[in-house]
C-alpha cells in the first residue's frame, strides 16, 4: 500500500519512499523515539531507520519461539523507562531493548512468568510505576510488573463489561484508567480496581470501540475511537 505526508498549511501531498522496504508492505504505526531513531511498524515486523541513516532495519518477531507470522503484525509502537519499545502485536508483546538490539517476547512463556489470557495485543499503556497495561482480545486486561514477570488479570468476573479491552488512557492524577471496550467506556479505579461503565445511553459513540484508537490532546481531552465516531470528553 501506498504512503503519504500532507501538509494542512499547503495542502500538499506527497508520497512516501522507504529505502529498503518492499513496495506491498503495509505499514500500520510510525514512531521516533528519544534518540531519534526513526521506527514503523509493519505486515512484515519492525522496520528500523537509525538517526543518520539511509536505509530501514528489518526485525521479525515471528522467529523467536512460539511466535509465527502474525507475530510479524506490529500494529502498536510505545517507548518504555526499561530503555527500550514495547511492541503490541496480533500474536505477543514484545520488547526491543536499546541495549542489545534485540526483541524478547513476554507474557508468554510459563517457565519465564505468569501468561496473558490472550496473545492479541489491543492497546497498552505504561504508568508511572513502570506497570505495563495490557488490553488483549477476548482476554481482558492483564497489568504486567516486568521485574517479576508477574501478571494480574482482570476480566468479566471483576467487573468488566466485555472481555475485549480495545484502548487505553491513563489518568494517574485521579488513579485511573480509561478503557474502550468491545461493549462501551470504562473507567477503571487503580487504587479500588473497581471500574464503571459507560454506555450509548451516557452519551458515547456505540458501544464498540476499535483497537488502539485513544489519544490524550495537548489541552487534556481523551478522546476513543469506536464504530460509530469519537468520543471526547476531559
Amino acid at each position: 500500500r501506498d504512503n503519504y505526508t500532507f501538509q494542512p498549511a499547503t495542502r500538499k501531498v506527497e508520497k512516501l519512499s522507504f529505502p529498503g522496504v518492499p513496495d506491498n508492505t503495509i505499514i500500520w504505526t510510525f514512531y521516533t523515539d528519544k534518540q531519534q531513531n526513526f521506527w514503523m511498524g509493519s505486515s512484515r515486523g519492525l522496520y528500523k531507520k537509525s538517526k543518520g541513516a539511509s536505509t530501514f532495519k528489518l526485525y521479525e518477531p515471528a522467529a523467536l519461539p512460539g511466535s509465527n507470522l502474525t507475530s510479524n503484525e506490529i500494529n502498536g509502537i510505545l517507548e518504555s523507562r526499561y530503555n527500550g519499545l514495547w511492541l503490541r502485536s496480533n500474536n505477543g508483546l514484545f520488547f526491543y531493548d536499546y541495549a542489545t538490539d534485540k526483541i524478547d517476547r513476554h507474557g508468554f512463556d510459563k517457565l519465564k512468568g505468569d501468561v496473558f489470557f490472550s496473545q492479541d495485543v489491543n492497546a497498552i499503556y505504561e504508568d508511572s510505576d513502570s506497570i505495563l497495561c495490557v488490553c488483549t482480545w477476548q482476554g481482558g486486561l492483564g497489568k504486567y510488573n516486568v521485574r517479576s514477570w508477574k501478571i494480574k488479570n482482570y476480566t468479566t468476573e471483576n467487573g468488566l463489561p466485555s472481555m475485549s479491552i480495545q484502548s487505553i488512557l491513563g489518568d494517574e492524577e485521579n488513579s485511573t484508567l480509561w478503557m474502550g471496550s468491545f461493549d462501551g467506556l470504562i473507567r477503571f479505579n487503580t487504587k479500588t480496581e473497581q471500574s464503571i461503565s459507560f454506555s450509548i445511553a451516557d452519551g458515547i459513540q456505540s458501544q464498540l470501540f476499535a483497537d488502539g484508537s485513544a489519544v490524550k490532546t495537548s489541552n487534556g481531552y481523551f478522546a476513543f475511537g469506536g464504530s460509530n465516531g469519537i468520543t471526547i470528553f476531559k
